[in-house]
């Protein structure tokens, strides 16, 4: 055989095999990018809503706080207590039992309890996605492919 036509051959190998090297290094980072997209809009959606109860959350706390108000005798006693933020409702409401028996307060009572406890439960699901995703993109070999797609590990929320 003719050196000129091995060399030619050496060559094809050599040029094929870094072509299927750089095809397996696109497939791979694409996949990352995919995976990192697609948890990165579950946080987004999971975020929003912790955000919509947390909006929904203040407005029932500000109702209490103006149901709170009626109560005249106890008023400035009650209200500097709320608004320092140093009271559970479940403790004023045990304190001053005239308000345990109205209605609107009983009803938004309820709705600040559910309401906190749904916010409770997606602040978890939230976490929970950062966990998965905070692991996929530190996991070697995938960090590499991260740290070209500038994907870094991101913060666990907090009930406030």
């Amino acid at each position: 055989m003719d050196p000129s036509l091995r060399s030619l051959d050496t060559s094809f190998i050599y040029a094929a095999i870094t072509v299927i090297i750089l095809l397996w290094f696109i497939v791979i980072l694409i996949n990352v990018y995919n995976n990192c997209k697609g948890m990165e809009v579950k946080l987004s959606e999971l975020i929003t809503n912790v955000e919509s109860l947390r909006i929904k959350l203040n407005n029932v706390y500000s109702e209490i706080y103006k149901l709170l108000g009626k109560y005249s005798i106890h008023e400035s006693e009650i209200m500097g207590t709320v608004a320092s933020g140093q009271t559970n409702i479940q403790i004023l409401a045990s304190r001053y039992p005239q308000l345990r028996a109205d209605g609107l307060f009983q009803n938004a009572s309820k709705n600040f309890s559910n309401l906190y406890d749904e916010l409770q439960t997606a602040v978890f699901d939230y976490n929970s996605i950062i966990t998965n995703y905070n692991t996929y993109v530190m996991n070697f070999p995938r960090i590499i492919f991260c740290m070209i797609l500038k994907r870094r590990s991101k913060n666990h929320a907090k009930i406030k």
